[in-house]
């Protein structure tokens, strides 16, 4: 059975994440195929913000 958003219905659920090594983190996910859908950036507030969607 598949558990994509599209398979679901097109549902998403967010999950924020605090992380010591952010960019590491984001440039494995990118590696591993993960889509980007909003870049990694930093927030007016501080916080490291991205989008990324399963390959």
């Amino acid at each position: 059975m598949s558990r994509t958003r599209q398979a679901l219905g097109g549902s998403a659920v967010p999950i924020h994440l605090g992380l010591p090594e952010v960019d590491a983190t984001w440039e494995r996910e990118i590696e591993a195929g993960a889509t980007v859908e909003l870049p990694l950036g930093d927030m007016s507030w501080g916080a490291g913000i991205a989008q990324a969607g399963a390959p």
